[in-house]
């Protein structure tokens, strides 16, 4: 399938090899997640993910990540969303997507010292 977006492509064979690995070590997380992980390692990319025991293996390989926490924060950091759409922004993942933005205090404290330029 061809979107022009999103591309498919197969994992190499290094790439199931350390994703053979990572399903012996991790068997609590989902083979998308696993799969995502092997691709950032041996592909040096990003992996966005919100799962905390992903963003551990992720250290543990020294493999980038970005999670909402960090997304939120960057939106205000460069101007993207004001702190109040920022809030509103945090209000709506939590009412439709059911997602619990945990360190939302000390995201919008951050976006009010920016404010305040300390």
């Amino acid at each position: 399938m061809r979107s022009g977006i999103i591309e498919i492509t197969p994992l190499t064979k290094e790439e199931l090899r350390f994703l053979s690995r990572l399903r012996e070590e991790r068997r609590s997380l989902g083979l998308g997640e696993l799969e995502g992980i092997s691709i950032c390692k041996h592909r040096d990319c990003v992996l966005v993910t919100n799962d905390t025991a992903a963003k551990k293996v992720c250290d543990r390989y020294m493999i980038e990540f970005i999670d909402l926490s960090m997304i939120l924060t960057s939106l205000f950091a460069t101007k993207i969303l004001t702190r109040s759409e920022l809030i509103k922004l945090i209000d709506e993942i939590e009412r439709k997507d059911r997602v619990l933005v945990t360190d939302k205090d000390d995201i919008l404290a951050e976006s009010s010292d920016q404010i305040s330029g300390t």
